[in-house]
């Protein structure tokens, strides 16, 4: 990872997202309070979550009701130069989760009191508009309330592209776009510079957020695919849904199956782009700083491989 050295209790990788105290990393550290799989209600598929706070103060404790759990304890223990791989270990604790849901405790963990709150979920949260509101708009078809030839339809719809997002899940995403507003506006707390959700999944990359001019800034940050990229003419649909005038007639969509409209908007700041790539996160003194790399070769060396910088966005507090 490009920039400061730092160790592994300082930085965290997720995926296809490493997350880094930065410069700073001995006198403010990271804090990777909880992290959890569970489903968000019962029609939605488990979706891998990671809590992430950056206190506010300088501490090196361990994380708040995880100095006990063996997991983490490997994680804070491992002082070797190779990468630690937990997969296996999240593959299992994944598991045990899912067979004893526990959707409270998003809402409980959703507080103030941090300069960042990072929320990870394997799916982006907010989709471009525009898709987020064709995914809402075929949940309702899918589920049957329009008889049984639209729920024929809109089932095979959406196992032809895809249409399985927050989106589709409009009780889910209802609750977590209240819970996000309430930590933004200081009602769960002392309002953090960003709500920032980090997610992959959907094969491009993009950072959105939510319009607003007070309280926390409320982000979205994706990137995917790792080595995936999508074909052409999937990628001419994702970036037709990102613009502006998709999103119009997405809303005329979701209206006519009346669904409830989002409880606030969200545009689209940096993206899409759709390079097989890595992203880093990092806490700075000027606000969060999002990068991500792809990888090149030259000359048909594959064994010295170089990072080439795909895009670099600078999440700034807002003032007052």
């Amino acid at each position: 990872m490009a920039g400061p050295t730092a160790s592994v209790s300082d930085t965290l990788l997720l995926g296809q997202w490493a997350l880094s105290a930065g410069e700073n990393a001995d006198a403010n550290r990271l804090r990777f309070q909880e992290l959890r799989t569970f489903p968000l209600n019962e029609y939605c598929r488990p979706a891998a979550c990671l809590h992430a706070a950056i206190p506010r103060g300088h501490s090196r404790s361990a994380p708040r009701g995880s100095a006990a759990d063996p997991l983490w304890q490997r994680i804070a223990s491992h002082t070797g130069p190779e990468e630690l791989d937990i997969t296996a270990d999240l593959d299992r604790f994944a598991e045990r989760v899912d067979a004893a849901p526990e959707s409270a405790w998003l809402d409980e963990h959703m507080q103030g009191g941090l300069r960042h709150l990072l929320v990870a979920t394997s799916l982006p949260f907010l989709l471009p508009m525009g898709l987020h509101h064709v995914e809402a708009w075929n949940e309702v078809y899918s589920s049957g309330e329009r008889g049984p030839a639209r729920a024929w339809l809109g089932e095979r719809l959406r196992r032809a592209v895809d249409l399985e997002h927050w989106a589709a899940f409009q009780k889910s995403f209802q609750d977590v776009a209240r819970w996000a507003t309430e930590v933004a506006d200081g009602k769960r707390g002392p309002a953090p510079a960003s709500v920032t959700f980090l997610s992959g999944d959907v094969h491009f990359s993009y950072v959105s957020e939510v319009e607003g001019e007070n309280g926390s800034r409320i982000l979205q940050a994706v990137c995917s695919p790792i080595r995936n990229p999508l074909p052409r003419f999937m990628r001419y649909f994702a970036a037709a849904l990102a613009l502006g005038p998709a999103v119009p007639f997405g809303a005329w969509m979701a209206r006519s199956a009346h669904v409830p409209d989002p409880p606030f908007r969200w545009n689209g700041i940096k993206g899409p782009w759709f390079d097989n790539n890595l992203a880093t996160l990092e806490d700075t003194e000027d606000g969060l700083v999002i990068s991500w790399v792809t990888g090149v070769v030259e000359h048909r060396d594959h064994l010295h491989p170089s990072l080439e910088t795909v895009e670099v966005a600078v999440i700034e507090p807002r003032e007052g």
